[in-house]
């Protein structure tokens, strides 16, 4: 290609960008909920899949344990659940304990379950633990609560992890980070170690129970689940080398999108398909596309799987808050697109989702503060909440007003062609995507 096309071709890569950022002005991110005495205590997540057709209910997880239900029909809260006796005040302003994560059963119309991760003491003075428990709504069916997982954190009060859903095939994931810390990175050497859970997604069936004998562990580790490299892996890890994957998901196509939360240098998204090979993410030998700085750094490990996406902190940007692939109906144009943000910015941000990877840059749609999760309702619907639910805060809805407009993935790839960019724009490129900053 010759000079004259090269930099032609460039100024269409500049326009098409600049096109996508001018985007960022018709998706509508609107409060519909403002906080609600006495339901003021810091939030952790927000979900409505409830997998039951027709229901207008988000619930919020928050920090110290209550789960309350906000009706977008009524326009009302209630509680839901009180789990506060289960968190047992180990949850304060200075850790990264409580109430975490929430997702409803596959079957929640009929059998009524739904999941928690949540971090408290199963014995009076003894250690804290995380803990998937399963409980039962009584709408919508029979059965008392069940302890499906724990393992003690063994001293752990950050990094902790929280995120639970379920994959394509029924099988619990659960997302665990390091336990560091902060005194450096991975301070407790567990990234590389898939012989316990720190720093690790595992997935396990709870419906199933290799446990008789232990009444608080009641699953089984899934046939199919990978066997991982190491003189010891735990057969529950599905993905290791993480630092703190906080909020995660399931694309449509039953990949995994992991947003690693990093330490002092990158966020990462890393897409893990179902019958990739690699799962190892790196932590702490590497941090997003770089090796970790400050001495912990090092090669790319045999079964590294390099992340997808990467940014760096120089904006304001400090910590990954994943979203999801957008499936809804009220931003038509947004459909097919991931949508993620940063809790210390606010940033939100959208890249489009196709065949397994991300095509093109991610552009940004707008600004929440203290973001601190996106949620999904059952007909694919996107909300999200603040980890501040004070004065200003609340729940927000994504709509659009019907201008909205990105470029094709045909366009990009004309864009792109001859120029050697290709991968640098989509999958496994992620500093060049990071240096296309849309802030």
């Amino acid at each position: 290609m010759g000079v004259g096309k090269t930099l032609a071709a460039l100024a269409a890569s500049a326009g098409l960008f600049a096109a996508a950022q001018s985007a960022q002005a018709t998706v509508q991110i609107e409060m519909i909920a403002p906080p609600t005495a006495p339901f003021a205590n810091q939030v952790t997540g927000i979900t409505g899949k409830t997998n039951l057709a027709g229901d207008t209910r988000l619930f919020l997880t928050r920090k110290a344990g209550s789960i309350t239900a906000y009706d977008q029909a009524t326009g009302t809260f209630s509680q839901f659940r009180n789990l506060q006796p289960y968190v047992g005040g180990v949850a304060t302003s200075s850790n990264e304990l409580g109430l975490l994560g929430m997702a409803f059963d596959p079957g929640y119309a009929t059998n009524g379950h739904y999941y928690v991760y949540l971090t408290g003491r199963t014995t009076a003075g003894g250690p804290v633990e995380a803990q998937v428990l399963r409980f039962t709504d009584p709408l919508k069916g029979s059965g008392g609560e069940a302890s499906i997982w724990k393992t003690s954190l063994d001293g752990a009060a950050n990094h902790v992890g929280g995120w639970i859903d379920f994959d394509a095939s029924g099988k619990l994931l659960i997302a665990i980070g390091d336990g560091g810390d902060f005194s450096g990175p991975d301070s407790r050497g567990t990234g590389q170690d898939n012989s316990d859970f720190f720093g690790s997604i595992l997935r396990i069936d709870p419906y199933a129970d290799a446990f008789p004998l232990d009444s608080a562990l009641n699953y089984a580790v899934p046939g199919d689940n990978p066997v991982l490299p190491g003189a010891n892996p735990a057969p529950e890890v599905f993905v290791y080398g993480v630092r703190n994957p906080y909020r995660n998901t399931v694309a449509p196509d039953g990949s995994l999108i992991v947003a690693d939360v990093g330490n002092g240098a990158r966020e990462e998204l890393t897409i893990v398909g179902a019958t990739d090979s690699n799962r190892n993410l790196g932590w702490a030998l590497r941090e997003g596309d770089i090796p970790t700085p400050g001495g912990s750094g090092g090669a790319e490990p045999a079964d590294y799987q390099a992340p997808d996406l990467a940014y760096g902190h120089g904006a304001g940007d400090r910590a990954i808050i994943g979203g999801f692939v957008y499936r809804g109906s009220a931003v038509p144009e947004l459909f097919g697109h991931y949508v993620f943000g940063d809790q210390v910015s606010g940033n939100i941000w959208a890249i489009r989702y196709e065949n397994g990877q991300f095509v093109g840059s991610r552009f940004l749609l707008g600004n929440i503060p203290s973001l601190v999760s996106f949620g999904e309702t059952s007909d694919g619907e996107l909300v999200a909440t603040r980890f501040a639910f004070g004065a200003g805060g609340g729940i927000y809805r994504f709509t659009s007003d019907g201008n909205f407009a990105v470029p094709e993935p045909a366009s990009w790839a004309m864009m792109i062609s001859g120029l050697g960019l290709a991968g640098g724009l989509m999958r496994r490129r992620p500093a060049f995507q990071a240096a296309r900053r849309v802030v």
